[in-house]
């Protein structure tokens, strides 16, 4: 109440929705000449959360699993960099997770012939299965495709509690809810606008 803070609490009625390939001023440059480009920190969010939707993890002690893992890190950071500058060429602006899905479907299979991977190292089949669940005709079409009036204006926000008990256990919205609270703290970070201004996340019960 002192501070005029937000709390925020997922529920089934009133769900936790995002929309992570959204843009907004600190997610792209633009050169001299007028060309737009992701931010580093960009790509590698949307690397990370494409990776995690899609369930592979780092096998260290593998090598061969540790390659794969490489390789699909790199082809997920070409489709959305290529996602983005096709769109960019076309003067499009509404960038969305479905728009990136139907992006993927159609070049996928092109993009990994061309460069002739196996597909034991990369399944393109299963890819697409599991990132259509998050899309348009998914069993979650809403969670990655829908800007929450809750969330979007929180990087102006002075104090933010997000109770989190609803979801703790839940292992397909929790990792993904986490990610993005991460997104958001970053964010107050680099504004250069508040770089005066100390910042605090406090993680209560970390260890769950």
């Amino acid at each position: 109440e002192f501070h005029h803070g937000v709390i925020l609490e997922h529920n089934d009625n009133n769900p936790f929705t995002f929309s992570p390939f959204g843009l907004d001023q600190y997610d792209y440059t633009i050169d001299k000449e007028g060309k737009h480009s992701l931010t580093e920190d960009k790509v590698l969010k949307l690397v990370t959360l494409v990776n995690l939707i899609t369930g592979t993890s780092k096998d260290e002690k593998n090598q061969i699993g540790a390659l794969n893992y490489e390789v699909k890190k790199t082809v997920i950071e070409n489709l959305i960099v290529n996602y983005y500058n096709e769109a960019w060429l076309q003067n499009q602006t509404d960038f969305s997770f479905n728009a990136f899905f139907d992006y993927t479907k159609e070049h996928l299979e092109s993009y990994l012939s061309s460069k002739k991977i196996d597909r034991l190292v990369f399944d393109s089949n299963a890819f697409i299965f599991l990132l259509e669940k998050y899309s348009a005709d998914g069993a979650r079409p809403n969670l990655l495709n829908k800007s929450d009036d809750r969330i979007k204006n929180l990087v102006n926000e002075k104090v933010v509690y997000f109770k989190l008990r609803n979801l703790i256990d839940n292992e397909f919205l929790f990792p993904i809810t986490a990610f993005m609270i991460m997104d958001i703290f970053t964010k107050k970070l680099t504004d250069k606008s508040k770089s005066h201004i100390n910042k605090i996340i406090v993680v209560d019960e970390a260890w769950k």
